[in-house]
Protein backbone atom coordinates (compact mmCIF):
# COMPACT_ATOMS: atom_id res chain seq x y z
CA UNK A 1 0.00 0.00 0.00
CA UNK A 2 1.31 3.30 -0.92
CA UNK A 3 2.17 6.03 1.87
CA UNK A 4 0.15 8.30 -0.14
CA UNK A 5 -3.12 5.80 -0.09
CA UNK A 6 -2.86 4.95 3.75
CA UNK A 7 -2.51 8.86 4.48
CA UNK A 8 -5.73 9.62 3.58
CA UNK A 9 -7.92 6.24 5.11
CA UNK A 10 -8.76 7.24 8.87
CA UNK A 11 -7.63 5.24 11.57
CA UNK A 12 -4.37 4.91 9.59
CA UNK A 13 -2.77 3.02 12.38
CA UNK A 14 -2.06 0.07 14.02
CA UNK A 15 -2.65 -0.99 17.69
CA UNK A 16 0.03 -3.53 19.25
CA UNK A 17 0.10 -4.27 22.82
CA UNK A 18 -1.34 -1.41 23.95
CA UNK A 19 0.70 0.96 21.51
CA UNK A 20 0.06 2.94 18.70
CA UNK A 21 2.22 2.38 15.73
CA UNK A 22 2.40 4.63 12.16
CA UNK A 23 4.06 1.51 10.10
CA UNK A 24 3.56 3.32 6.92
CA UNK A 25 7.66 3.31 6.14
CA UNK A 26 7.76 -0.31 7.34
CA UNK A 27 4.72 -1.60 5.13
CA UNK A 28 6.94 -2.02 1.59
CA UNK A 29 10.12 -3.50 3.70
CA UNK A 30 7.43 -6.80 5.31
CA UNK A 31 9.20 -9.62 4.20
CA UNK A 32 5.97 -11.59 4.13
CA UNK A 33 3.84 -8.82 1.58
CA UNK A 34 2.72 -5.37 2.13
CA UNK A 35 -0.82 -6.38 1.83
CA UNK A 36 -0.92 -8.05 5.54
CA UNK A 37 -1.32 -4.16 5.94
CA UNK A 38 -4.02 -3.09 3.92
CA UNK A 39 -7.17 -4.14 5.46
CA UNK A 40 -5.99 -4.16 8.72
CA UNK A 41 -5.15 -0.72 9.82
CA UNK A 42 -7.11 0.85 12.81
CA UNK A 43 -7.38 -2.92 14.40
CA UNK A 44 -5.42 -4.45 17.51
CA UNK A 45 -3.16 -6.60 15.73
CA UNK A 46 -1.19 -7.86 18.28
CA UNK A 47 -2.07 -11.90 18.13
CA UNK A 48 -0.09 -11.09 14.45
CA UNK A 49 2.80 -9.99 15.77
CA UNK A 50 3.24 -12.51 18.67
CA UNK A 51 1.60 -15.76 16.76
CA UNK A 52 2.87 -15.27 13.21
CA UNK A 53 6.67 -14.17 13.59
CA UNK A 54 8.99 -16.74 15.31
CA UNK A 55 10.98 -13.72 17.85
CA UNK A 56 8.30 -11.44 18.72
CA UNK A 57 10.68 -9.44 20.45
CA UNK A 58 13.31 -8.86 17.58
CA UNK A 59 10.71 -7.70 15.81
CA UNK A 60 9.53 -4.90 18.78
CA UNK A 61 13.40 -2.99 18.64
CA UNK A 62 12.48 -2.43 14.88
CA UNK A 63 8.80 -1.55 16.29
CA UNK A 64 9.80 0.72 18.62
CA UNK A 65 11.07 3.52 16.01
CA UNK A 66 7.54 3.65 14.39
CA UNK A 67 5.23 4.67 17.86
CA UNK A 68 3.38 7.67 17.74
CA UNK A 69 1.67 9.40 20.79
CA UNK A 70 -2.15 8.49 19.87
CA UNK A 71 -4.42 7.73 22.12
CA UNK A 72 -5.52 3.62 21.51
CA UNK A 73 -9.34 4.91 21.27
CA UNK A 74 -8.33 7.23 18.97
CA UNK A 75 -6.64 5.20 16.64
CA UNK A 76 -8.79 1.96 16.57
CA UNK A 77 -11.48 1.87 13.83
CA UNK A 78 -14.56 1.10 16.00
CA UNK A 79 -15.85 -0.77 12.68
CA UNK A 80 -12.54 -2.72 12.67
CA UNK A 81 -12.74 -1.21 9.38
CA UNK A 82 -14.75 -4.29 7.62
CA UNK A 83 -18.20 -4.12 6.06
CA UNK A 84 -21.28 -3.76 8.16
CA UNK A 85 -23.22 -6.61 7.54
CA UNK A 86 -19.57 -8.36 8.80
CA UNK A 87 -20.44 -7.12 12.69
CA UNK A 88 -23.13 -7.20 14.95
CA UNK A 89 -25.38 -4.86 14.81
CA UNK A 90 -24.10 -2.43 18.19
CA UNK A 91 -20.32 -3.43 17.64
CA UNK A 92 -18.03 -1.44 18.88
CA UNK A 93 -13.82 -2.61 18.62
CA UNK A 94 -13.26 -0.38 21.75
CA UNK A 95 -15.64 -2.50 23.47
CA UNK A 96 -15.80 -5.96 21.86
CA UNK A 97 -12.33 -6.36 20.88
CA UNK A 98 -10.30 -9.08 22.78
CA UNK A 99 -6.66 -8.32 24.39
CA UNK A 100 -4.90 -11.16 24.96
CA UNK A 101 -2.25 -11.91 27.36
CA UNK A 102 2.41 -12.88 25.81
CA UNK A 103 4.45 -13.79 28.21
CA UNK A 104 7.79 -14.31 26.00
CA UNK A 105 9.87 -16.12 28.50
CA UNK A 106 7.18 -18.54 30.32
CA UNK A 107 4.05 -18.30 28.06
CA UNK A 108 2.39 -21.43 25.86
CA UNK A 109 3.60 -19.64 23.04
CA UNK A 110 6.97 -18.89 23.80
CA UNK A 111 7.46 -22.71 25.51
CA UNK A 112 5.62 -24.22 22.15
CA UNK A 113 8.78 -22.51 20.54
CA UNK A 114 11.02 -23.85 22.13
CA UNK A 115 10.12 -27.44 21.02
CA UNK A 116 9.65 -26.90 17.38
CA UNK A 117 12.02 -23.98 16.82
CA UNK A 118 15.45 -26.75 16.34
CA UNK A 119 16.90 -27.53 12.86
CA UNK A 120 15.90 -31.20 12.78
CA UNK A 121 12.04 -30.03 13.72
CA UNK A 122 12.18 -26.98 10.99
CA UNK A 123 13.60 -29.51 8.37
CA UNK A 124 10.85 -32.07 9.10
CA UNK A 125 8.38 -29.33 8.76
CA UNK A 126 9.70 -28.01 5.39
CA UNK A 127 9.14 -31.51 4.49
CA UNK A 128 5.90 -31.80 5.51
CA UNK A 129 4.53 -28.52 3.64
CA UNK A 130 6.42 -29.76 0.89
CA UNK A 131 4.77 -33.22 0.56
CA UNK A 132 1.19 -31.05 1.41
CA UNK A 133 1.84 -29.24 -1.59
CA UNK A 134 2.51 -32.41 -3.88
CA UNK A 135 -0.29 -34.28 -2.58
CA UNK A 136 -2.51 -30.86 -3.26
CA UNK A 137 -1.55 -30.60 -6.78
CA UNK A 138 -2.38 -33.99 -7.47
CA UNK A 139 -5.44 -33.95 -6.15
CA UNK A 140 -5.73 -30.59 -8.27
CA UNK A 141 -4.98 -32.72 -11.69
CA UNK A 142 -7.72 -35.39 -10.72
CA UNK A 143 -10.38 -32.99 -10.04
CA UNK A 144 -9.74 -31.32 -13.74
CA UNK A 145 -8.93 -34.85 -15.21
CA UNK A 146 -12.52 -36.20 -13.70
CA UNK A 147 -14.36 -33.05 -14.97
CA UNK A 148 -13.57 -32.75 -18.51
CA UNK A 149 -12.72 -36.22 -19.21
CA UNK A 150 -13.81 -38.46 -17.23
CA UNK A 151 -17.61 -37.04 -17.19
CA UNK A 152 -17.11 -36.56 -20.69
CA UNK A 153 -16.46 -40.44 -21.39
CA UNK A 154 -18.90 -41.65 -18.38
CA UNK A 155 -16.24 -43.75 -16.56
CA UNK A 156 -18.14 -43.60 -13.26
CA UNK A 157 -22.04 -43.60 -12.22
CA UNK A 158 -23.77 -40.20 -11.63
CA UNK A 159 -23.69 -40.24 -7.69
CA UNK A 160 -20.13 -41.60 -7.92
CA UNK A 161 -19.37 -38.81 -9.71
CA UNK A 162 -21.18 -36.25 -7.31
CA UNK A 163 -19.22 -37.62 -4.16
CA UNK A 164 -15.90 -37.53 -6.28
CA UNK A 165 -16.25 -33.84 -6.71
CA UNK A 166 -17.08 -32.91 -3.36
CA UNK A 167 -14.43 -34.87 -1.51
CA UNK A 168 -11.80 -33.03 -4.32
CA UNK A 169 -13.37 -29.76 -3.61
CA UNK A 170 -13.14 -30.02 0.12
CA UNK A 171 -9.55 -31.62 -0.55
CA UNK A 172 -8.60 -28.13 -2.85
CA UNK A 173 -10.19 -25.89 -0.61
CA UNK A 174 -7.74 -27.59 2.50
CA UNK A 175 -5.07 -26.65 0.34
CA UNK A 176 -6.08 -22.76 -0.08
CA UNK A 177 -6.68 -22.80 3.42
CA UNK A 178 -3.27 -23.50 4.61
CA UNK A 179 -1.90 -20.97 1.18
CA UNK A 180 -4.21 -18.17 2.99
CA UNK A 181 -1.83 -18.49 5.74
CA UNK A 182 1.38 -17.99 3.88
CA UNK A 183 3.68 -15.31 2.61
CA UNK A 184 1.48 -13.44 -0.25
CA UNK A 185 3.95 -13.01 -3.22
CA UNK A 186 2.06 -15.12 -5.78
CA UNK A 187 4.73 -18.38 -5.49
CA UNK A 188 4.79 -19.10 -1.61
CA UNK A 189 1.31 -19.01 -1.52
CA UNK A 190 0.34 -20.66 -4.84
CA UNK A 191 -3.00 -22.45 -3.96
CA UNK A 192 -4.62 -19.45 -2.45
CA UNK A 193 -7.19 -19.47 -5.00
CA UNK A 194 -8.00 -22.62 -4.75
CA UNK A 195 -9.65 -21.66 -1.45
CA UNK A 196 -12.84 -20.76 -4.14
CA UNK A 197 -12.85 -24.51 -5.21
CA UNK A 198 -16.11 -25.84 -3.02
CA UNK A 199 -18.09 -22.68 -3.65
CA UNK A 200 -18.43 -21.14 0.15
CA UNK A 201 -14.62 -19.86 0.17
CA UNK A 202 -13.60 -16.43 -1.74
CA UNK A 203 -10.27 -15.83 -1.25
CA UNK A 204 -10.33 -12.53 -3.17
CA UNK A 205 -11.63 -11.41 0.09
CA UNK A 206 -12.15 -13.78 2.46
CA UNK A 207 -8.56 -14.72 3.36
CA UNK A 208 -8.04 -11.27 5.05
CA UNK A 209 -11.30 -12.15 7.16
CA UNK A 210 -9.83 -15.12 8.24
CA UNK A 211 -6.78 -14.27 9.00
CA UNK A 212 -6.55 -11.63 10.19
CA UNK A 213 -10.15 -11.61 11.54
CA UNK A 214 -11.58 -14.78 12.62
CA UNK A 215 -8.09 -15.69 14.04
CA UNK A 216 -7.36 -12.82 15.84
CA UNK A 217 -10.66 -12.67 17.70
CA UNK A 218 -11.37 -16.08 17.79
CA UNK A 219 -14.70 -16.86 19.15
CA UNK A 220 -15.59 -13.34 20.73
CA UNK A 221 -18.13 -11.21 19.04
CA UNK A 222 -15.70 -9.23 16.39
CA UNK A 223 -14.48 -13.03 14.99
CA UNK A 224 -16.06 -12.44 11.63
CA UNK A 225 -16.29 -15.54 10.94
CA UNK A 226 -18.54 -16.31 13.52
CA UNK A 227 -21.05 -13.80 12.27
CA UNK A 228 -20.63 -14.35 8.68
CA UNK A 229 -21.88 -18.18 8.25
CA UNK A 230 -25.28 -16.81 10.37
CA UNK A 231 -25.96 -14.66 8.65
CA UNK A 232 -28.59 -17.20 6.97
CA UNK A 233 -30.65 -16.88 10.35
CA UNK A 234 -32.24 -13.62 8.91
CA UNK A 235 -33.84 -15.81 6.37
CA UNK A 236 -37.00 -18.02 7.13
CA UNK A 237 -36.94 -21.19 7.94
CA UNK A 238 -38.92 -22.73 5.00
CA UNK A 239 -36.86 -20.96 2.48
CA UNK A 240 -33.35 -21.01 4.15
CA UNK A 241 -32.15 -23.80 2.20
CA UNK A 242 -32.68 -22.43 -1.41
CA UNK A 243 -32.32 -19.05 -0.79
CA UNK A 244 -29.07 -19.68 0.15
CA UNK A 245 -28.43 -21.89 -2.06
CA UNK A 246 -29.11 -19.67 -4.51
CA UNK A 247 -27.35 -16.83 -3.34
CA UNK A 248 -24.18 -18.98 -3.36
CA UNK A 249 -25.32 -19.75 -6.98
CA UNK A 250 -24.80 -16.25 -7.38
CA UNK A 251 -21.52 -15.05 -6.00
CA UNK A 252 -20.49 -18.19 -8.00
CA UNK A 253 -21.73 -17.27 -11.38
CA UNK A 254 -21.48 -13.12 -11.39
CA UNK A 255 -20.81 -12.10 -8.19
CA UNK A 256 -17.23 -12.48 -7.00
CA UNK A 257 -16.73 -11.47 -10.62
CA UNK A 258 -18.45 -7.66 -10.10
CA UNK A 259 -16.82 -7.76 -6.60
CA UNK A 260 -13.59 -8.50 -8.00
CA UNK A 261 -14.03 -5.52 -11.19
CA UNK A 262 -15.08 -3.41 -8.24
CA UNK A 263 -11.99 -3.74 -6.52
CA UNK A 264 -9.88 -3.77 -9.20
CA UNK A 265 -8.72 -6.02 -11.60
CA UNK A 266 -5.30 -5.57 -10.09
CA UNK A 267 -6.51 -8.37 -7.92
CA UNK A 268 -8.29 -6.40 -4.93
CA UNK A 269 -5.25 -7.41 -2.95
CA UNK A 270 -3.95 -3.81 -2.78
CA UNK A 271 0.28 -3.93 -2.37
CA UNK A 272 0.22 -7.56 -3.01
CA UNK A 273 3.64 -8.44 -4.39
CA UNK A 274 3.91 -11.12 -7.08
CA UNK A 275 0.77 -9.32 -9.02
CA UNK A 276 0.79 -10.96 -12.34
CA UNK A 277 0.64 -14.20 -10.40
CA UNK A 278 -1.91 -13.86 -8.11
CA UNK A 279 -4.02 -12.43 -11.22
CA UNK A 280 -3.43 -15.33 -13.00
CA UNK A 281 -4.27 -17.81 -9.83
CA UNK A 282 -7.51 -16.04 -9.32
CA UNK A 283 -8.62 -15.64 -12.37
CA UNK A 284 -7.63 -19.75 -13.54
CA UNK A 285 -9.67 -21.04 -10.55
CA UNK A 286 -12.65 -18.46 -11.40
CA UNK A 287 -12.55 -19.50 -14.97
CA UNK A 288 -12.68 -23.06 -14.34
CA UNK A 289 -15.04 -23.29 -12.02
CA UNK A 290 -17.47 -21.47 -14.92
CA UNK A 291 -15.90 -23.85 -17.71
CA UNK A 292 -16.95 -26.79 -15.33
CA UNK A 293 -20.31 -25.52 -15.04
CA UNK A 294 -20.68 -24.88 -18.72
CA UNK A 295 -18.91 -28.27 -20.08
CA UNK A 296 -21.64 -29.94 -18.16
CA UNK A 297 -24.63 -27.89 -18.88
CA UNK A 298 -23.33 -29.21 -22.39
CA UNK A 299 -22.76 -32.60 -21.66
CA UNK A 300 -26.06 -33.24 -20.64
CA UNK A 301 -24.59 -34.07 -16.85
CA UNK A 302 -26.51 -30.04 -15.68
CA UNK A 303 -27.95 -31.96 -12.77
CA UNK A 304 -25.29 -34.10 -11.93
CA UNK A 305 -23.29 -30.36 -11.56
CA UNK A 306 -26.24 -29.16 -9.30
CA UNK A 307 -25.65 -32.06 -7.38
CA UNK A 308 -22.28 -32.02 -6.63
CA UNK A 309 -22.57 -27.92 -6.15
CA UNK A 310 -25.21 -28.28 -3.29
CA UNK A 311 -23.34 -31.37 -1.80
CA UNK A 312 -20.11 -29.56 -2.01
CA UNK A 313 -21.47 -26.06 -0.54
CA UNK A 314 -23.64 -27.59 2.28
CA UNK A 315 -20.52 -30.08 3.22
CA UNK A 316 -18.22 -27.06 3.74
CA UNK A 317 -20.55 -24.67 4.88
CA UNK A 318 -21.21 -26.86 8.13
CA UNK A 319 -17.47 -27.65 8.52
CA UNK A 320 -16.50 -24.45 8.45
CA UNK A 321 -18.74 -23.85 11.48
CA UNK A 322 -17.93 -26.98 13.22
CA UNK A 323 -14.75 -26.49 14.85
CA UNK A 324 -15.74 -23.48 16.93
CA UNK A 325 -19.26 -23.41 19.29
CA UNK A 326 -20.56 -20.58 16.33
CA UNK A 327 -24.08 -22.20 16.84
CA UNK A 328 -24.67 -21.36 20.58
CA UNK A 329 -26.48 -18.29 20.86
CA UNK A 330 -23.85 -16.85 23.41
CA UNK A 331 -20.18 -17.74 23.42
CA UNK A 332 -19.21 -20.31 26.39
CA UNK A 333 -15.75 -18.55 25.89
CA UNK A 334 -14.39 -16.53 28.77
CA UNK A 335 -13.25 -13.20 26.95
CA UNK A 336 -11.96 -11.54 30.15
CA UNK A 337 -8.79 -9.88 29.06
CA UNK A 338 -5.18 -10.70 29.68
CA UNK A 339 -5.52 -14.60 29.09
CA UNK A 340 -2.86 -16.41 27.43
CA UNK A 341 -3.25 -16.41 23.65
CA UNK A 342 -2.55 -20.38 23.28
CA UNK A 343 -4.18 -21.50 26.26
CA UNK A 344 -7.36 -19.75 25.13
CA UNK A 345 -6.86 -21.43 21.48
CA UNK A 346 -6.89 -24.76 22.52
CA UNK A 347 -9.71 -24.28 24.95
CA UNK A 348 -11.74 -22.51 22.24
CA UNK A 349 -11.02 -24.90 19.07
CA UNK A 350 -11.40 -28.41 17.93
CA UNK A 351 -10.44 -30.77 16.25
CA UNK A 352 -12.65 -32.66 13.41
CA UNK A 353 -12.05 -36.08 11.98
CA UNK A 354 -13.97 -37.54 8.78
CA UNK A 355 -12.73 -41.34 8.58
CA UNK A 356 -9.69 -41.22 11.63
CA UNK A 357 -6.44 -40.77 9.65
CA UNK A 358 -5.06 -37.83 10.38
CA UNK A 359 -3.58 -36.78 6.95
CA UNK A 360 -6.63 -38.15 4.78
CA UNK A 361 -8.60 -36.26 7.47
CA UNK A 362 -6.63 -33.18 6.80
CA UNK A 363 -8.17 -32.91 3.47
CA UNK A 364 -11.59 -34.46 4.10
CA UNK A 365 -11.80 -31.36 6.80
CA UNK A 366 -11.30 -28.52 4.35
CA UNK A 367 -8.15 -28.53 6.84
CA UNK A 368 -9.85 -28.45 9.65
CA UNK A 369 -8.34 -31.71 11.41
CA UNK A 370 -5.53 -30.46 13.46
CA UNK A 371 -7.19 -27.13 14.07
CA UNK A 372 -6.13 -26.33 17.39
CA UNK A 373 -2.78 -26.29 16.47
CA UNK A 374 -3.66 -24.49 13.22
CA UNK A 375 -5.16 -22.13 15.74
CA UNK A 376 -2.21 -22.03 18.16
CA UNK A 377 0.32 -21.91 14.90
CA UNK A 378 -1.38 -20.01 12.04
CA UNK A 379 1.51 -19.41 10.80
CA UNK A 380 2.74 -22.76 9.71
CA UNK A 381 2.21 -23.86 6.17
CA UNK A 382 0.25 -26.67 5.95
CA UNK A 383 -1.89 -29.59 7.64
CA UNK A 384 0.50 -31.85 7.86
CA UNK A 385 3.13 -29.75 9.34
CA UNK A 386 0.47 -29.23 12.12
CA UNK A 387 0.43 -32.80 12.54
CA UNK A 388 4.11 -33.10 13.39
CA UNK A 389 4.04 -30.21 15.76
CA UNK A 390 0.95 -31.76 17.92
CA UNK A 391 3.15 -33.65 20.00
CA UNK A 392 5.00 -30.54 21.03
CA UNK A 393 1.33 -28.75 21.84
CA UNK A 394 0.33 -31.42 23.47
CA UNK A 395 2.96 -31.69 25.84
CA UNK A 396 2.82 -27.69 26.06
CA UNK A 397 -0.82 -28.38 27.49
CA UNK A 398 0.51 -30.53 29.95
CA UNK A 399 3.08 -28.15 31.29
CA UNK A 400 0.07 -25.62 31.37
CA UNK A 401 -2.38 -28.15 33.18
CA UNK A 402 -4.70 -27.75 29.90
CA UNK A 403 -7.01 -31.07 29.08
CA UNK A 404 -6.22 -32.08 25.53
CA UNK A 405 -10.00 -33.07 24.52
CA UNK A 406 -10.65 -35.75 22.10
CA UNK A 407 -11.13 -35.11 18.52
CA UNK A 408 -14.63 -34.60 17.46
CA UNK A 409 -16.47 -36.55 14.52
CA UNK A 410 -17.68 -34.20 11.76
CA UNK A 411 -20.60 -36.79 11.19
CA UNK A 412 -21.62 -37.65 14.35
CA UNK A 413 -20.49 -35.48 16.62
CA UNK A 414 -21.06 -31.98 15.02
CA UNK A 415 -23.41 -32.86 11.98
CA UNK A 416 -26.41 -33.01 13.64
CA UNK A 417 -26.15 -30.43 15.69
CA UNK A 418 -25.26 -28.20 13.32
CA UNK A 419 -28.22 -28.96 10.88
CA UNK A 420 -30.71 -28.97 13.73
CA UNK A 421 -29.45 -25.18 14.63
CA UNK A 422 -28.39 -23.72 11.27
CA UNK A 423 -32.29 -24.73 9.42
CA UNK A 424 -34.35 -25.16 12.30
CA UNK A 425 -33.74 -22.38 14.12
CA UNK A 426 -36.61 -19.59 13.76
CA UNK A 427 -35.60 -16.75 11.52
CA UNK A 428 -34.35 -13.58 13.73
CA UNK A 429 -37.39 -11.26 12.79
CA UNK A 430 -39.58 -14.38 14.12
CA UNK A 431 -38.06 -14.24 17.33
CA UNK A 432 -38.26 -10.48 17.76
CA UNK A 433 -41.82 -10.57 16.86
CA UNK A 434 -42.50 -13.80 19.05
CA UNK A 435 -40.83 -11.55 21.88
CA UNK A 436 -42.56 -8.17 21.31
CA UNK A 437 -45.88 -9.68 20.70
CA UNK A 438 -45.42 -12.05 23.44
CA UNK A 439 -47.62 -14.65 21.36
CA UNK A 440 -45.29 -17.49 21.77
CA UNK A 441 -43.32 -18.42 18.82
CA UNK A 442 -44.21 -17.58 14.88
CA UNK A 443 -45.36 -21.23 13.27
CA UNK A 444 -42.86 -21.96 10.19
CA UNK A 445 -46.02 -21.31 7.71
CA UNK A 446 -46.61 -17.84 9.54
CA UNK A 447 -43.07 -17.06 9.06
CA UNK A 448 -42.35 -18.55 6.04
CA UNK A 449 -44.92 -15.87 4.16
CA UNK A 450 -44.46 -13.15 6.72
CA UNK A 451 -43.96 -10.13 4.76
CA UNK A 452 -40.98 -9.30 6.91
CA UNK A 453 -38.87 -12.02 5.70
CA UNK A 454 -39.55 -11.20 2.09
CA UNK A 455 -37.09 -8.23 2.16
CA UNK A 456 -33.81 -10.42 3.79
CA UNK A 457 -34.48 -13.29 1.18
CA UNK A 458 -34.82 -10.35 -2.21
CA UNK A 459 -31.54 -9.10 -0.70
CA UNK A 460 -29.85 -11.93 0.17
CA UNK A 461 -29.99 -13.38 -3.88
CA UNK A 462 -29.71 -10.22 -4.94
CA UNK A 463 -26.18 -10.14 -2.77
CA UNK A 464 -25.19 -13.12 -4.33
CA UNK A 465 -25.60 -11.99 -8.28
CA UNK A 466 -24.46 -8.81 -8.01
CA UNK A 467 -21.39 -8.80 -5.59
CA UNK A 468 -22.31 -6.00 -3.34
CA UNK A 469 -22.15 -7.37 0.42
CA UNK A 470 -21.08 -11.37 -0.85
CA UNK A 471 -18.70 -12.61 0.56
Amino acid sequence: MAQESLSSIPYAYYIIDGKVYDLREWIGKHPGGSVWFSRCNGRDISAVVHAYHNDPEKLKRILRKYEVPVAVEDARNPSLNVPPFVLPEGFDANKHTPVYGWDERSGFLSSLRRKINTPVMQKRIAQADALFDFVGIFVFILHVFMMFVGVCYAVLPVWCFVILFAVTRTSLASVGHYHCHRKKDGVADWGDALFDMNYVGASLVLWEGHVLGHHLYTNSVADQKRTVFTGMLNLPRLWRVPVFTLHRFGQFLTGMWIKWRSMGWDLGHRGTEGKPLRFIQIATVRLLLLAEFIFCCATGYAVMWFAQFFLSLWWNQFLIVSSHDFEESETKADLSPGQDWGVFQVKNSFDMSIVGNRYVDCFLTAGLGSHRVHHVLPAQRSGFSNILSEPAVRSTCDEFHLPWNATKNFIFDRLPGLVAFYLSTPARFALARSSKDRAGEMSLLREAFAWEGCRPMARFILSGFNGVGSI
